[in-house]
């Protein structure tokens, strides 16, 4: 009722203050859209994992605007989850709501909402639906720009599932930005409370915990730069190993580009920086807080085999990339990324170490090829869990992609990795046809040639406008997928998979 009563009296305000000009009568404005994903399964691949006859994910979003008025609503069907998907992401129902209204410098909103402060070192809230994430905060918001200062105010539950998290969670960010020459200056300051009952933790967890956030930069047109540092407070009264529990991050992020060269520096610290409204969850949930991933992102399909993924615990290091573009269309591509356990560890480990070349070319007008060649150290122990090793491997990829003529297209690709360790060596072949740009046919196979295992798939996409339909049938390796910088781990599955999208 406080949260209502808020929102109620802020928009009031908000009216009072509006020109009588500007509430032209406008038509009754609806839209949205529906997506549903079905896999049936084959029960008997593995033993160890459970495995649904069906899994049914199904998802509408409705929306409704008026004026400065705008609703919506989700509605979210978990008949069957897929598996890997988080253990809160079962049943139907409201998943979220919002109704906001919007008038030139003010937004005004109650309901569940996204935003991050700064770079979201303390504060990022988020939908990752391929993985089941959605940690948005259902509350009530204000965003508001006073001349060259932007103010961001919050304050509401996570979402969890269909349920929201124990604690509750306030937030405020402020922002002054300035034409300096051609260049925008912008200094800045976050901060987050939470507060939560000590309902679960066996150890002396504190009521209130609270992050702080400053961060400053500058954009030029050849040079930017973007610094943040981050403060998390004590959340446990008992010392945890040789930590203390204070968190701080810090994060640079550096970038510079002419006509022909694209370099960019991003470096970061993080030390006990897991910040969650539920005490006892694990994983992606009740999370209110994101430690960017910086590395190369990787797309092809075998090198995804050892993404690495922020360790919000403890970590240092980051990731240099330089881009060069040659006057006869030629691309070429550096990348260099180092992470490691900082040295207030008792014994640091290595983490993660890659370097990445790529070459691109226009053939012809009709063909374009890329090539990639990737070197990694990747310390499985600790990102994925399990057995402590360090997987050491190469990779090569060879894609091309040929135009047949003005309704076909042809994409072939080889992609080889090699190591000694975890399960050995793979190789990878795909083919994709392109009919038009409404339909599409591939055909891979995915093969781990030290155990003898493939991993294939056959399917089909089609896309008619507003409608959007895929159909496939294949077996899908395990591993760690990652989808903006969120990871999730989803276990080996095959069976028959079956999606489709509508707009309206």
């Amino acid at each position: 009722m406080k949260v209502l009563f808020a929102f109620l009296i802020s928009t009031q305000m908000a009216l009072a203050t509006s020109n009588p000009s500007d509430s032209v009568k406008t038509p009754l404005r609806f839209w949205g859209n529906l997506r549903s994903s079905h896999i049936l399964y084959n029960q008997s691949l593995n033993p160890f994992v459970y495995y649904p006859n069906v899994s049914n994910q199904s998802y509408a979003d409705i929306y409704l605007q008026k004026n400065k008025i705008t609703a919506g609503i989700r509605l979210e069907s978990y008949l069957e989850p897929q598996v890997g998907m988080p253990d809160e992401m079962k049943g139907w129902g409201l998943a979220s709501k919002f109704v906001k209204y919007k008038h030139k410098r003010v937004e005004l909103g109650l309901g569940n909402h996204y935003e991050q402060f700064g770079t979201g070192l303390i504060f990022k809230t988020q939908e990752q639906r391929a993985i089941g994430m959605d940690n948005s905060l259902d509350g009530f918001w204000g965003n508001f720009i006073l001349g060259k200062i932007i103010v961001k105010s919050l304050t509401g539950k996570q979402r969890v599932g269909f349920k929201h998290a124990n604690g509750w969670v306030s937030g405020l960010d402020v922002e002054l930005r300035d034409q300096v020459n051609n260049s925008l200056f912008f200094v800045g300051l976050s901060n987050v409370l939470k507060t939560e009952k000590n309902e679960v933790s066996a150890l002396a967890a504190k009521e209130l915990v609270y992050a702080t956030a400053l961060r400053t930069g500058i954009q030029g047109e050849k040079l930017s730069v973007n610094l943040e540092y981050a403060s998390k407070s004590v959340e446990f009264e008992e010392m945890i190993g040789n930590s203390n529990n204070r968190g701080s991050a810090i994060v640079g992020i550096f970038d510079w580009s002419n006509s022909k060269n694209a370099l960019v520096l991003h470096l970061k610290r993080t030390e006990n920086m897991d910040f969650r409204s539920e005490r006892g969850t694990r994983l992606n949930t009740a999370v209110i807080n994101f430690i960017p991933n910086f590395t190369k992102l990787n797309t092809y399909r075998l090198l995804t085999l050892y993404p690495y993924a922020s360790q919000v615990m403890a970590e240092i290091g980051g990731q240099l990339d330089w881009t060069y573009f040659t006057e006869n269309g030629v691309e070429l591509n550096a990348n260099f990324s180092l992470y490691q356990q900082p040295k207030l560890l008792e014994n640091p480990m290595p983490l993660y170490r890659e370097i990445g070349l790529e070459y691109a070319k226009d053939l012809n007008e009709n063909s374009k090829l890329r090539l990639l060649a990737n070197y990694a150290h990747f310390n499985k122990g600790i990102v994925l869990g399990g057995f402590p090793e360090i997987v050491k491997y190469q990779a090569i990829v060879l894609d091309i992609t040929h135009k047949i003529n003005k309704n076909l297209s042809l994409n072939t690709q080889a992609q080889h990795l090699y190591t000694r360790q975890d399960k050995g060596s793979w190789a990878l072949a795909l083919v994709d046809l392109r009919i038009k740009s409404k339909w599409s046919v591939f055909v891979t196979d995915e093969v781990n040639y030290s155990q003898n295992e493939h991993y294939y798939q056959v399917g089909s996409n089609f896309n008619l406008g507003s409608k959007t339909l895929g159909i496939s049938y294949g077996k899908v390796r395990e591993g760690l997928f990652c989808v903006g910088g969120v990871c999730q781990i989803i276990p080996e599955y095959e069976g028959l998979s079956v999606n489709f999208g509508i707009n309206f």
